[in-house]
């Protein structure tokens, strides 16, 4: 969490709101680690105990939503998938420009990665124009990053989301495609998703050998 917060950079203390959802298991660890790190996050917990009972990352954001009566633009990160040194005022730009949601992308040459993620296609001004979650074919190369942007009016579009496909936060990408607009920014740096205790340990590893290069 803490590589995962650093990563974010100045992008938290422009926001009017921080919260961190999470279930009644892990709730206490989140909040002792925000207490400890004094991010100013509120940690709050969507109250579930038994992971056959979960409601989804989108289901997640909707209830931190209705709970926290959000009513304004919100940007939307996933602590699996840490960007290191990314300018996210540099996203937030960009969506701003393009008075859209927006999302992330990136260049990925293994289809493999692809059809574990996402996929998307742009016109030349850079709005999704199809996008597949887990594609079996990959109708390009572009990976979606599960980072996003998403406009006040465009909130309205998760409600439609069904309840069985909300456990892929990709979903949101797909809506807006269909509903409204949404655009997306290139990124080119590395990207790191923990999927497993092994990414964990060997990024620990990776990060003590640069500390002592």
């Amino acid at each position: 969490m803490d590589l995962f917060y650093d990563s974010l950079g100045t992008v938290l203390t422009q926001s009017s709101q921080r919260v961190l959802i999470t279930n009644a298991i892990y709730y206490e660890r989140f909040y002792r680690w925000n207490k400890k790190r004094g991010a100013a996050i509120e940690v709050i917990s969507n109250g579930i105990k038994n992971k056959n009972k979960k409601i989804g990352a989108i289901g997640d954001l909707l209830l931190a939503i209705k709970k926290k009566h959000i009513d304004e633009d919100v940007l939307v990160v996933a602590p699996d998938f840490i960007l290191p040194n990314f300018n996210f005022n540099k996203f937030i730009k960009f969506a701003q420009a393009k008075n859209s949601s927006a999302t992330l992308y990136c260049n990925e040459k293994n289809l493999n990665k692809i059809k574990a993620g996402s996929c998307i296609a742009l016109d030349k001004n850079q709005k999704i124009t199809r996008f597949a979650e887990k594609p079996a074919v990959p109708f390009s190369h572009f990976y979606g990053i599960p980072y996003y942007l998403i406009k006040k009016n465009d909130l309205q579009y998760l409600e439609k989301i069904p309840l069985v496909s909300r456990d892929n936060s990709g979903q949101i990408v797909a809506q807006l495609v269909k509903y409204s607009n949404v655009y997306a920014l290139r990124y080119n740096g590395k990207v790191i998703h923990l999927t497993s205790e092994q990414d964990y340990q060997e990024l620990k590893k990776e990060r003590r050998g640069e500390a002592s290069a």
